[in-house]
């Protein structure tokens, strides 16, 4: 009997959890398709493998009606069949067709708010699951971040932003609560840390560049001075010498 149970309990327990995970993301219809948008492990740390998730499917409305009772029982008898869960999801809980194919249409651009940088990925698809697409990245900083898709949706142009934040989906926070048993520098310290030494390192320079220019200055005053106290030497040297003369000659006409 225990034997028994325990299938469904798993599933039961991994139904729990993707309800967690799904209840963290944001849900939105656009153009008549319903997508559910967040990162794929969340919460989400800076530094730490993630990804954008998104599960596109079309909402029920625009199938122009909800699910048949024959559906739902055919869907159950898959679940039943699974032990309970079942790997398409069709839908998860929104009753709407998974859209598949989107992966060579839809594109992601992520960017990081606080610095404004922004980079565009490509969408892949999950294996055995569906309408859910990823992207995987490591986000190095903390703080908002925005999903911006691009493209089209069978045929339909697809340009919608989604934000983190509260009763969205995560921001990306600080990993040191996980660290032990000691805190690593996160990538943006090591960078601090970097770009302060070679700053410290192109003030020493600069410091020794210009003291090697006092340096050469003072010698080139010095060398000046050497030359004008040479050239006030030959002066007087000269001044001298046509002093004797003057005298010698001043001596001659006496003595005449």
């Amino acid at each position: 009997m225990l034997k028994k149970l325990l299938p469904a309990v798993a599933a039961a327990c991994l139904l729990l959890l993707y309800a967690t995970a799904a209840s963290a993301h944001e849900h939105r219809t656009v153009h008549g398709y319903t997508f559910v948008v967040g990162f794929i492990q969340e919460p989400a740390f800076e530094g730490l493998l993630n990804a954008v998730s998104v599960r596109i499917t079309k909402s029920p409305d625009s199938e122009g009606h909800g699910m048949t009772a024959e559906s739902a029982s055919e869907e159950t008898k898959e679940e039943d069949k699974s032990g309970g869960m079942s790997m398409s999801m069709s839908g998860h809980g929104h009753g709407g067709a998974a859209v598949e194919g989107l992966e060579s249409t839809l594109v992601v651009e992520v960017t990081h708010v606080p610095s404004g940088i922004g980079r565009e990925m490509p969408l892949a698809i999950v294996r055995d699951d569906p309408g859910h697409y990823t992207a995987y990245f490591i986000p190095t900083a903390t703080g908002q971040y925005t999903f911006r898709f691009i493209g089209t949706i069978e045929g339909t142009q697809i340009d919608e932003t989604f934000e983190s934040g509260p009763g969205r989906f995560a921001d990306i926070e600080p990993a040191t609560p996980l660290q032990f048993p000691e805190s690593a520098a996160s990538g943006r310290e090591l960078e601090s840390a970097v770009r302060g030494a070679l700053e410290s390192a192109q003030s020493a320079e600069d410091h020794a560049l210009n003291a090697i220019d006092d340096a050469n200055s003072v010698r080139e005053e010095a060398s000046a001075a050497n030359t004008l106290a040479i050239a006030g030497i030959a002066v007087g040297a000269l001044g001298i010498i046509v002093g004797a003369v003057g005298l010698v000659a001043a001596l001659r006409r006496r003595t005449q």
